[in-house]
Formats: structure tokens, sequence, C-alpha cells
């Protein structure tokens, strides 16, 4: 099943008074907790209105219909994940670890992303899950993107343990295995989502990484064709 190209409809208005956005968070927070206590199947505007101790009224005062409000508790969560990675960033010292451990952790980190927000709603985060893509959310230092970011980090990772590997350019080399992590697991939500929660399905990303990156005796590798 290919992502939707559509956009997941968005709420009627955005409040603007306190009692306006307690009433929206609510709602929101009592999407999510059905979502996480009773299951997607569980789900209704009526349900939901019922949870959060509103009127059926109040719910689509703010949302038209409840795939609205699943694209905000899935937006929401997102916004918890995005700050979870600013604040692992200053707390793991990232890039004083050994480099496959590094590597693990650059595979483990998308893959339970994705993990948390499949556990959500699975069929409406591999029809939208392009709409709640990170990685295209302003990174750490305000400037980039985590694409961005992390293409630059992994480059200056890569540049400063030159010995250990395989590849001689350390900024196509990041590149490359960014690219190679993040399709496999982008298929993985669109085919098979199953693959995700499969051990193999980690470790053999993190072997096909450290096999392309590091040095294990093989021919470097130099990005230039045979003439």
């Amino acid at each position: 099943m290919a992502a939707n190209t559509a956009t997941p409809a968005e709420p009627r208005r955005r409040p603007k008074q306190s009692r306006s956005r307690a009433l929206v968070k609510a709602i929101r927070e009592a999407g999510c907790a059905i979502l996480e206590e009773e299951g997607a199947a569980a789900l209704t505007t009526n349900r939901i209105a019922e949870r959060a101790g509103v009127g059926i009224a109040s719910v689509y005062r703010y949302y038209p219909n409840k795939q609205a409000i699943l694209a905000d508790v899935f937006d929401e969560k997102v916004n918890v994940i995005d700050a979870y990675y600013r604040q692992l960033i200053k707390e793991r010292k990232l890039g004083s670890f050994p480099l496959r451990d590094e590597i693990r952790h650059l595979i483990e980190t998308p893959v339970q992303l994705s993990l948390q927000l499949i556990h959500l709603h699975r069929d409406f985060y591999r029809h939208h899950y392009s709409d709640f893509e990170i990685s295209y959310r302003t990174a750490p230092d305000g400037a980039q993107n985590w694409v961005e970011w992390g293409e630059n980090w992994w480059q200056s990772v890569l540049e400063r343990r030159r010995d250990e590997l395989r590849v001689s350019e350390p900024k196509l080399g990041a590149r490359i295995m960014l690219m190679a992590v993040r399709g496999a697991i982008d298929a993985a939500i669109d085919r098979e989502p199953a693959l995700l929660e499969k051990r193999e399905f980690v470790e053999g990303l993190v072997d096909l990484a450290c096999r392309y990156l590091l040095h294990d005796g093989s021919p470097s590798i130099t990005g230039r064709g045979d003439n």
C-alpha cells in the first residue's frame, strides 16, 4: 500500500483563548488515550467526546472529522518525539561511542520512532507517514532540518575516524548510509510494518551499514568506476 499524497484534514480553527486551548488539548489527549488503551477500532468522535468530558458539538466546532483529530494527535506525538531527540543529543555525548554503536543507535532510533506512531493507528500512519516525518523539521542548530543536520553530523564523525572506514569519501558515505537506512524503514512502513518489530530487521540494517562503511580488510571503496 503506497502512502497517500492527500494531506489529512486539519482542525477547523486554532484555539486562541486559554479556555479553548484547554478544550482542544482535552480532545487531543482523549484521542491519544483511546488509541493507546482501547485501540484504533474504538476511536470515534462520540467516544472522544465522552473521554474528554465535552459535548460532541464542541468536538465538531474544532475538528471536521475523526481524521483531523488523528492528525492532531500524530502531530503532537511527533512534537514529543522531536523534544526527546533534542534532549538525547544534549545528554548522550553523540560521537564519543564506538562507531558500530553509533551506527546501531542511528538505526534503532528511527525504527522505534516509527513503531510508536504505527502502534497509535497503523492504517492512518501508513497512509500519511510522510506528513509526520520528523526529518524535515528544524534541527537543533535552528538553521537546518534534521536530514541536513544528520548528514553533516555523520560526515564529521566519519571524517574524524577515517582510519576505521572502508569508504574513502566520508561525506558521500554518510549520505549513502542515511539514504539506505531511511529508504529501508520507509519501505517497511509502506509494505510490511511488521518487519519493524523484528530484531532481525534492525540487525540486518546494522550489518549492511557496517559492511559498507567500516574497514574489514577489503579494498577501500573510492567511488570511481573502472576505466
